[in-house]
């Protein structure tokens, strides 16, 4: 895994319907290789979300829609680097907790 960060917040996060949001910020990603795409383990599936990375390697993305149950999600970051494949660069963890 490379050094990029990825930070979700807020974490825990309180579900009180599905327009719930999850902000995702980080560093040490290749602003050359184009966007970042998350894909988010919820308990129920898999969620997919991109966004772009900035000139300095930052990102910054909030998503909403995906938030449908209480629990632990998994939040995974990935780029394609080197344009051959899709690298995982990050990877973290947050919690859904009931309102």
């Amino acid at each position: 895994m490379s050094k990029a960060t990825l930070t979700a917040t807020p974490n825990p996060a309180t579900f009180t319907d599905s327009n719930a949001y999850e902000q995702f910020t980080g560093s040490g990603y290749d602003p050359d290789a184009g966007g970042v795409e998350i894909v988010i383990q919820t308990p129920e599936a898999y969620s997919f979300q991109g966004g772009p990375v900035g000139p300095d390697g930052s990102i910054d993305l909030s998503f909403n829609g995906f938030i449908t149950v209480p629990g632990t999600y998994t939040a995974s970051a990935y780029q394609w680097l080197h344009g051959t494949r899709s690298t995982l660069m990050a990877e973290t963890s947050f919690e859904v907790v009931a309102a």
